[in-house]
């Protein structure tokens, strides 16, 4: 019973949300089955153990609601699907009672079907000020604009208004700014599926639409101004694109906050492939991005930093761009905005990483030598910043073991694709050669530079080349 639909539900409820749904039960109006409100407080009991303790077991649950009846599987998950069916209709209340939009949108249907004229007409000239008022206008917002106006439009048609025309024209318009928004936010979505997965999409109408744009330009439409640019940037590494786009998210930009982390995670991806070709002054740029980004409380979700990664990366970005106060006060500002399941082990990762950068290696290593990861990406980052720490201070024996586990460990989990344990392969690789030139084998010398040219796929590629460049050197 533990793993049926009915308790996963519950189990993801909120205490407030759980109170709400028994007052739900005990309205006769949504339920007049006392044993569903009887089942659903037995499951309540036994939260403390995450529902899964054997007291919930089939059996034992209904031998508490039937006493002596003898068990009967099929009356179980009657009662079950029955409480899960209120259940959710429980949900979809919830949802429509923290979207207002939803509301004002369901209210005109409900007038028009009842032939309210009067009302109708007032509440879509209501619903259409609400939504004018929003400083955000979003995807979204011509949406729901393009609902009303539809709705506006029918009734018009169907009463024969000499206006219907210009409902219809205003309807389409706004249904094409909903459309080509969509359209091109989409296509900027499938040119990165590409690059990242090499794969290919076919994307109908894209050429007629940029063609379209072309000769009429809809920059005022602020989500279809903003996705042209990304799909431009995108498609052509369009380096006016970049700079044009950073320039409009640093003002203020009237869009939801998920679709500025789609076209601020674009404007990182550039930034990254143009610091791989070389151009190190983009080093800079990230780490201007990552200020913008906080600024816009673009990874902030729920007072938590979302994706957490987002922590560590800001922190790397500022100590590989000389900001080392910046990093600092980063990272013990923004601790405790890490998810506690995660915390102690990025705050000492990053931690570790400021202090290497300070050059205090025993203070990194202490650091280090705290916590591990589970995760397979943080994992081997951590084995990275590790293997540094132990070439600096010269723990030659140290290294060469960690080399080899985690050699091990990339060779062994199938769960890790090829072109992710690549780079890292290739860091150990130069880091042993290096270590051969410690021990005496100068001959090895010779070929490092020339590796490190040959070498496409390579992390921490900075710290390489320094030591390469700095064998020799005392």
């Amino acid at each position: 019973m533990h793993k049926s639909k009915l308790i996963e539900i519950i189990r993801a409820l909120e205490p407030k949300e759980r109170k709400h749904f028994e007052d739900w039960l005990l309205s006769p109006y949504f339920n007049k089955n006392e044993q569903l409100l009887r089942l659903y407080k037995y499951i309540l009991k036994y939260k403390s153990n995450d529902f899964t303790g054997k007291q919930i077991a089939k059996e034992n649950t209904f031998k508490y609601l039937f006493k002596r009846e003898k068990y009967s599987d099929q009356k179980l998950r009657n009662l079950m699907r029955k409480l899960t069916e209120l259940l959710e209709q429980f949900l979809i209340y919830e949802e429509m009672e923290s979207n207002k939009r939803l509301q004002s949108r369901l209210l005109v249907i409900a007038y028009q079907k009842r032939f309210l004229t009067k009302l109708f007409q007032q509440q879509v000239k209501q619903a259409k000020k609400e939504l004018e008022k929003l400083k955000i206008k979003d995807i979204e917002y011509y949406y729901d604009l393009y609902l009303l106006e539809d709705k506006l439009y029918s009734f018009k048609l169907r009463q024969n208004d000499a206006d219907a025309g210009n409902a219809l024209q205003k309807m389409t318009k706004v249904l094409d700014y909903h459309y080509l928004s969509n359209k091109l936010r989409y296509c900027c979505a499938m040119l990165n599926m590409q690059s990242v997965f090499s794969v290919d999409i076919e994307v109908h109408l894209l050429e007629e639409i940029l063609a379209y744009l072309d000769n009429h330009p809809l920059d005022d439409i602020p989500t279809i101004g903003f996705y042209h640019r990304l799909y431009l940037l995108i498609k052509n590494a369009d380096e006016q694109q970049y700079f044009t786009l950073k320039a409009m998210l640093s003002g203020e930009p009237e869009l939801a906050v998920e679709e500025l982390r789609h076209i601020h995670i674009a404007l990182f991806n550039f930034c990254n492939l143009e610091l791989k070709s070389g151009r190190t002054e983009f080093l800079r740029e990230i780490f201007d991005l990552f200020q913008l980004g906080l600024g816009l409380e673009l990874y902030v979700e729920e007072g938590f930093i979302t994706p957490p990664m987002f922590y560590r990366n800001a922190v790397m970005a500022a100590l590989r761009s000389g900001e080392l106060e910046w990093a600092e006060q980063f990272i013990n500002e923004y601790k405790d905005k890490l998810r506690p399941e995660i915390r102690e082990s990025l705050y000492s990762y990053c931690l570790a990483a400021y202090y290497f950068y300070k050059q205090e290696y025993r203070e990194t290593l202490f650091h280090l030598l705290s916590f591990d990861f589970q995760n397979p990406y943080n994992y081997i980052e951590h084995k990275i910043l590790l293997a540094e720490t132990y070439y600096e201070l010269e723990e030659d024996e140290a290294l060469e073991g960690l080399i080899h586990a985690t050699r091990t460990y990339l060779r062994r989990n199938t769960k890790i694709p090829d072109h992710f344990k690549q780079p890292y392969m290739n860091f150990f690789k130069i880091v042993v050669k290096l270590l051969k030139v410690r021990y005496g084998e100068d001959k090895v010398m010779g070929e490092l530079p020339q590796l490190l040219v040959d070498t496409q796929q390579l992390v921490a590629k900075e710290w390489l080349t320094e030591k390469v460049n700095g064998i020799g050197v005392k």
